[in-house]
C-alpha cells in the first residue's frame, strides 16, 4: 500500500542514470520486496549479541548529539516577475558575505547600505563551487564578501535577465525535485548570508522518532562560540548557555507534498517547549505524510551591543508510516539443533510491513540463583515480519543460550525480561517504534512462532541450559555466540567451504556518494588482487542508503564470484564496509591475519552540512540529498554497530593544511562545515569509538578540484592498507 507505506523505490524511483529504464526498474524492485519476506535467504543476516557492558552505547542517541549550529541565514529565492528583493542583516563588524547558487543566467543585484547609499558590487565578487557528490562536477555559485561592514539592513535585490530562461530552469528543478520525490516547489536560487560573528544559532529535532502520527519539530537558541566551546557540552548531552535574545523566531515547513506552514516557536513551555524562559525557542507540527519534510528555523533578536540579527538552520526530515508498533509482548522457544532462542517481539502492522526489513534490538535481563536481578546482554539484527501461528505478526530475534549460561541466568529463577527495546526501519534507520517499559517473554511461546519455526522449536528453554552447563561451558564468547549460526558457504571452519578458501583472496574497494567511479582504481595497480565496485558501472542508484548500499555490494561480490576478500571503503563506502561485516555473512567472514575493513575519509558520525545543504543537493545534484549522511541518521546507524565490529575497523582521516600553506580544501565549505575539515567530512565525525583510529593526515582533500591532492590518491597510504589487508 504505497499510498500509506513507505516503499522507497516504487515512490521514489531510482535516479536516471541506472541502465534499466524506470518502468523495469518499478516492477522489478515491487517484485522483489513483495517477495522477500519469503525469500530473504538472498542475503543471509547475522544474528548480533553483545555484552552488557556495551548497554550505554547501543541506547538511542540524544537528539542533541545530531544538534547543528551556524552563523548564516539560507534564503529560498524566487523571481516572481524577474525580481527578487530581501531586507538582510549584517551583525558582524569583520566581514559578511553572501552567496547565490542558481541555473538562472544573467542574474544582476543591486545593494544598499543601511543609510540607503548604494553598493558598487563588481569588486567585491567570486566564484566559489561546493561538491554535490563525489566525483560529479561541483555546483557553483557566485560569493560576494565584505570587508569591515557597518552593522545594520541592507536591501538586496536580484532581477533575472530572461523571465523565459526562469521558467525553464524553474521546471527543469521542479521535475528534478519530482523525480526525487518532494512535491515542493522549486525555487529558483538559493541566497546564502553570513556574518562572521561567534553568535550562533543553535537547532536540534524535538524526538527521535519521526512517524506519522506524531509532532515533528525543532528547538532553537543563540550562543557565543567564543565563550563556549559547543562540543564540549554536546559531549556531556547538554546546551551550552544561551546568550543573547532571540525577540522572535518562526518555523518554516516544507511537507512532502510541497505545502509551506509556519509556525511561531515560542519559549512559553508549550508545543514542544520544554521550559518556559530559558531563551530556547520551540515550534512543532503534526506529521501527516510519508517523506520527507524540509525544517527551517528562522530566528531573529538583538545581541548584547543592541545590534540586530538574523540567523537559520535547516534540518531534512525524514518521517515514515509506523509500519510496526510494539504491542509489548513477547514468546520464546529453543532451537534444540543450535541451542539458540528465538525471541519473538510481537508487533501491531501496517499492510506493507511485510516488503521491508528492520532492525530490533532490546537488552535481556533474567534473575540468577540467588534471586539477583542479571543483565545477560543485549541483540538484535535485520529481520523480517512473520505470521505467527495464533496468526499475529512479530519480529524475531535469536539469542544463543550460552549468553545465559554464562551469567547464571535462566527462566526457573524469574521471568526473562526484554528492556531498551526498540524498532528501526534497516533501510534508513529511522526509529519506528521503542518501549520504556520492560516486556516479559512468554517462554512457553510456541504460537509466538511462525508455523515453519514451531516444525523444529521447543518450549524447553531451561532443559537446553543445563545441557550446555553440563557440557562444560566455561563462559567464553564465540564468534557464533555474537553473530549466530552462519550458512556453510560463509563458515571459515566448514569442510564444504575449503574450495572458496582455497581461491586468491581480494581487496573490495568501495566508493562514496553517488560517485560516477571508483576513486581507487585509478590507480589500480597499487592493489593486489583489488576488486573495484563502481555503482554506476553496474546500474545500481548511486545515491543508495547504507542498506541497499551493502546489498548492492553482496550481489556484485556474487556476479564476481569473489570467495574471501577484505573491504577499503572511501567516505560512505567506509560505512558500507561496517555494514557489511555487522548485518551480513559474506566473504568478508572467511579471511584473516590481517585489516578485514579499511576506509578513508569516512563520516562515520554524519555530516553536519547535509541538513544545511540538503535543499541545494535536492534541486542540483545528481542524486537525492543524502540523509542517510545527516547527524541523525548517521548516529542511529553508528549506535547499532558492536564494539567486537568497530574493533576491525581501521580508519584514515585526512584535513586540510595550514593557512600559510594554502589553507583550505573549500573555503565555501568551510563557511558551514566544522573545523577541521577535509572539504566535506568533519575531522571530529570521522571517528569510530573502538576503532583503530589513526592520527590525521594533513594536505589532503575530500576530492578533486580542491586545494590539495585528493585523499584517495595517496599511494603510500594505499601501499600500506594493501599490504595489510587481510586474506
Amino acid at each position: 500500500d504505497c499510498a500509506k507505506c513507505r516503499n522507497y523505490f516504487l515512490w521514489h524511483p531510482k535516479p536516471a542514470q541506472t541502465k534499466k529504464t524506470m518502468a523495469t526498474a518499478a516492477f522489478v524492485v515491487f517484485a522483489a520486496t513483495v517477495a522477500q519476506s519469503a525469500a530473504s535467504d538472498q542475503f543471509s543476516y547475522k544474528h548480533i549479541g553483545g555484552e552488557a557492558s556495551e548497554f550505554a552505547e547501543h541506547t538511542m542517541p540524544n537528539v542533541l548529539q545530531a544538534a547543528v549550529h551556524g552563523q548564516h541565514a539560507l534564503y529560498n529565492v524566487h523571481f516572481d516577475d524577474g525580481d527578487w528583493s530581501e531586507d538582510i542583516i549584517v551583525d558582524s563588524t569583520q566581514d559578511f558575505s553572501f552567496t547565490l547558487f542558481t541555473r538562472v543566467q544573467d542574474v544582476s543585484i543591486s545593494l544598499m547600505d543601511p543609510s540607503g547609499k548604494k553598493i558598487a558590487t563588481a569588486a567585491h565578487k567570486s566564484t566559489v563551487s561546493v561538491p554535490l557528490a563525489e566525483s560529479a562536477p561541483q555546483e557553483e555559485g557566485t560569493m560576494w564578501t565584505f570587508k569591515n561592514p557597518a552593522c545594520g539592513t541592507y536591501k538586496l535585490e536580484l532581477h533575472a535577465g530572461s523571465t523565459a530562461d526562469v521558467l525553464v530552469q524553474r521546471n527543469l528543478s521542479t521535475e528534478r525535485l519530482r523525480r526525487k520525490g518532494y512535491g515542493m516547489r522549486a525555487p529558483d536560487a538559493f541566497l546564502f548570508l553570513y556574518n562572521d560573528s561567534p553568535m550562533q544559532l543553535m537547532t536540534h529535532a524535538l524526538a527521535q522518532k519521526t512517524v506519522v502520527g506524531r509532532n515533528i519539530g525543532l528547538s532553537a537558541r543563540i550562543f557565543d562560540s567564543v565563550a563556549h566551546d559547543f562540543d564540549s557540552f554536546i559531549e556531556k548531552e547538554t546546551k551550552p548557555p544561551a546568550s543573547d535574545d532571540i525577540q522572535s523566531a518562526e518555523l518554516h515547513v516544507t511537507t512532502p507534498s510541497g505545502k509551506e506552514i509556519v509556525v511561531t516557536m515560542n519559549d512559553a513551555g508549550t508545543n514542544g517547549d520544554e521550559v518556559a524562559g530559558d531563551k530556547d525557542f520551540a515550534g512543532s507540527i503534526k506529521a501527516t505524510e510519508v517523506g520527507k519534510y524540509m525544517l527551517q528555523v528562522v530566528a531573529f533578536g538583538v545581541n548584547d551591543k543592541k545590534t540586530k540579527f538574523t540567523r537559520s538552520l535547516e534540518h531534512i526530515t525524514l518521517v515514515e508510516e509506523p509500519m510496526v508498533s510494539l504491542r509489548n509482548t513477547a514468546g520464546a522457544v529453543v532451537d534444540p539443533a543450535t541451542a539458540r532462542m528465538h525471541v519473538a517481539l510481537h508487533v501491531s502492522t501496517l499492510p506493507c510491513a511485510a516488503s521491508n526489513k528492520f532492525l530490533p534490538y532490546f537488552q535481556l535481563w533474567g534473575k540468577n540463583s540467588k534471586g539477583h536481578d542479571v543483565a545477560v546482554g543485549y541483540f538484535e539484527g535485520i529481520a523480517h515480519v512473520e505470521t505467527t501461528a495464533s496468526g499475529a505478526s512479530a519480529v524475531v530475534v535469536e539469542v544463543d543460550l550460552r549468553w545465559l549460561a554464562r551469567v547464571g541466568v535462566s527462566p526457573r529463577y524469574g521471568k526473562l525480561l526484554l528492556k531498551d527495546v526498540h524498532i528501526m526501519d534497516a533501510s534508513t534507520f529511522v526509529l519506528l517504534s521503542d518501549s520504556t517499559a520492560a516486556i516479559p517473554i512468554d517462554t512457553d511461546g510456541t504460537s509466538s512462532m511462525s508455523s515453519t519455526r514451531n516444525a523444529t522449536l521447543t518450549a524447553d528453554i531451561d532443559m537446553h541450559l543445563s545441557a550446555i552447563l553440563s557440557g562444560g561451558y566455561n563462559g567464553e564468547i564465540t564468534r557464533v555466540m555474537r553473530e549466530g549460526v552462519p550458512p556453510a558457504r560463509f563458515d571459515i571452519n566448514s569442510t564444504a567451504n575449503a574450495a572458496r578458501l582455497q581461491r586468491a583472496s581480494n581487496v573490495l574497494l568501495l566508493h562514496g556518494f553517488c560517485a560516477d567511479k571508483n576513486p581507487f582504481e585509478e590507480n589500480s595497480h597499487e592493489w593486489t588482487d583489488g576488486v573495484y565496485y563502481s555503482a554506476s558501472r553496474e546500474g545500481d542508484n548511486k545515491g543508495a542508503g547504507l542498506t541497499e548500499y551493502a546489498e548492492n555490494v553482496l550481489r556484485f561480490a556474487d556476479r564476481q564470484g569473489l570467495g574471501a576478500y577484505s573491504m577499503v571503503g572511501f567516505s560512505q563506502g567506509g560505512m558500507e564496509t561496517l555494514t557489511l561485516v555487522t548485518y551480513y555473512n559474506s566473504g568478508a567472514d572467511l579471511v584473516s591475519g590481517g585489516r578485514v575493513v579499511q576506509s578513508v575519509s569516512t563520516p562515520y558520525g554524519g555530516v553536519s552540512a547535509i541538513d544545511s545543504l540538503g535543499g541545494l543537493a535536492a534541486l542540483f545534484g545528481d542524486c537525492d540529498s543524502p540523509d542517510h549522511l545527516s547527524l541523525t541518521q548517521a548516529g542511529n546507524w553508528l549506535s547499532s554497530i558492536p564494539d567486537s565490529k568497530q574493533a576491525l575497523t581501521n580508519v584514515y582521516r585526512t584535513q586540510f593544511g595550514p593557512a600559510l600553506f594554502g589553507g583550505m580544501c573549500n573555503g565555501w565549505m568551510n563557511l558551514v562545515l566544522a573545523k577541521p575539515n577535509d572539504g566535506v567530512v568533519e575531522v571530529k565525525y570521522t571517528g569510530v569509538p573502538h576503532g583503530n583510529v589513526f592520527d590525521v593526515t594533513e594536505k589532503q582533500c575530500h576530492g578533486e578540484d580542491m586545494e590539495w591532492p585528493a585523499a584517495y590518491f595517496d599511494s603510500s597510504r594505499n601501499e600500506i592498507m594493501n599490504a595489510q589487508a587481510a586474506r
